[in-house]
């Protein structure tokens, strides 16, 4: 049967429940599409990214995390994805995102970490925030960070890039003295030294063979003040506020003068000058420049103007306005760009949600191949709380069409819901489950649909549906394009 044949099938009998509750339920189920939030007003003092989840600090030092939890990188205790942020903490100052870590600094100068990451003394995985070192004064990276003597310490991902010599305790790893920052890229490393010289570093942890950052013997430049690199390429900013680009050993190239803060992702380069303005250029597959344009650029592009902050990661970029909002574009695959629609690119400025009435979400649904030939599955991941206590609760898999139709699954097809009827369950018990929903179908029929997952608490499945849609314990997981 045809995903669109199993979209308009209605089995013989239908389960009925009282009129207006379903209404209600259903009129909600539409919000879910339309994107309604109960957001509140917040301000960002502190923000960063990684490939796929973000982090910020607001006014009030509430620390907030979104987007990809798979190694328990958002620090809220589990393993489950948000597509908007999720508070896990207070007291925070300053917060940074390694590739599968966070790691923040508190007024005291303690060190915390979440997450999996390399350390000196051992292999960390913690789901929830906890304390590694204290006396630090500053992060400059998600692998670094400086303590008031100005010492620079290091762990993480920096450890596959850049041996210590040997010797010495505790969890982190010292720089040589007279280093200042440390840059990693996926296999290389970029140093400013005191006085802002470059070294340039890349793939030897075994050998820790020097190499220049660009062009002559010995360290080449000076007067950097903060340096940005990827794969391919480096960018850094001088203290009379010029831009410089170059490629691997290359002579850099002067991109002008009037900057303040540069940010790389995979393949793309984020600046901010000091009169507020953002320029982006590189690839824009994913909308990462911001331009509202689908090309790539291959010089600076203004991308708008009242910034204060930038970052940039892989295939998204997030920028902090002046006024203390906390905006967001490119790809969002995996929530990161904490705009509450997950799987979906944006090709300009959205603005991150701050929810407080929002939880981490239960499950996600994918979709492999070819639009003419996709396979679409379904997973929900339920609390080990409510598992442990024997809640009893139902899983819903909901799918909405581009013309409103809603349609539920039952764990064989998808049944039309409406006024009249209870949207089926997924599973009759609450129960991890992983469902291959369609197999190699073609999907160009119902282009627009979106699938929602999540799972409510509750002895029937009409009060597991409603505590489901007031907890929010559902996520859009997938749209057909």
């Amino acid at each position: 049967m045809t995903f669109l044949a199993v979209l308009t099938h209605r089995l013989p009998s239908m389960q009925f429940a009282p009129p207006r509750k379903v209404a209600a339920q259903l009129a909600v189920a539409c919000a879910m599409l339309a994107g309604a939030v109960s957001a509140h007003a917040a301000t960002v003092v502190k923000f960063a990214t990684g490939a796929s989840n973000s982090a910020a600090i607001l006014s009030d030092g509430t620390l907030w995390t979104w987007g990809n939890n798979k190694n328990g990188q958002l620090g809220n205790g589990t393993s489950v994805s948000a597509q908007k942020p999720v508070q896990v903490g207070t007291g925070f100052t300053q917060v940074m995102v390694g590739s599968r870590y966070m790691v923040a600094l508190k007024a005291d100068g303690g060190l915390w970490m979440w997450g999996h990451a390399v350390l000196k003394d051992r292999e960390f995985y913690e789901t929830a925030p906890v304390q590694i070192a204290s006396g630090f004064a500053k992060l400059l990276s998600a692998d670094t960070a400086a303590k008031a003597d100005g010492s620079v310490w290091f762990w993480g991902d920096a450890k596959g890039i850049y041996s210590a010599p040997p010797g010495g305790t505790g969890p982190l790893d010292a720089l040589p003295a007279g280093y200042q920052q440390m840059a990693t890229g996926p296999y290389n490393a970029l140093f400013v030294l005191d006085g802002g010289a470059l070294r340039y570093v890349s793939n030897n942890n075994l050998l820790n063979i020097w190499r220049t950052a660009f062009g002559s013997t010995g360290p080449a430049g000076s007067d950097f003040t903060q340096v940005a690199l990827n794969v391919s390429t480096a960018a850094g900013v001088k203290k009379d506020g010029t831009l410089w680009q170059w490629k691997g050993e290359e002579q850099p190239a002067s991109l002008g003068a009037g900057y303040s803060q540069v940010a790389k992702g995979s393949a793309h380069t984020l600046a901010l000058k000091t009169d507020g303005s953002v320029w982006a250029w590189g690839s824009n597959a994913n909308g990462q420049l911001g331009t509202e344009a689908t090309a790539d650029a291959d010089s600076p592009q203004l991308v708008g103007n009242g910034y204060t902050q930038i970052a940039a990661a892989s295939q998204h970029t997030l920028a902090l306005k002046s006024d203390g909002t906390l905006v967001a574009w490119g790809s969002n695959s995996a929530g990161q760009l904490g705009t509450g629609v997950a799987g979906t690119s944006s090709q300009k400025a959205a603005a991150v949600v701050f929810d407080a009435t929002y939880s981490p979400q239960p499950g996600t649904v994918t979709a492999t191949g070819p639009i003419g030939r996709q396979t679409v599955t379904a997973k929900v991941q339920i609390a080990s709380g409510h598992l442990d206590n024997g809640v009893k609760g139902n899983a819903f898999v909901v799918a909405i069409t581009a013309d409103g139709g809603i349609y539920a699954y039952n764990g064989g097809a998808f049944v039309s819901a409406n006024a009249f009827s209870m949207p089926a369950a997924w599973t009759g018990s609450l129960q991890n489950t992983s469902t291959a929903l369609f197999t190699d179908q073609d999907l160009t029929g119902v282009a627009g649909t979106a699938f929602f997952v999540g799972y409510g608490l509750g002895p029937t499945t009409s009060e597991s549906l409603a505590e489901m849609l007031a907890s929010k314990r559902y996520q859009l997981g997938y749209v057909v394009r």
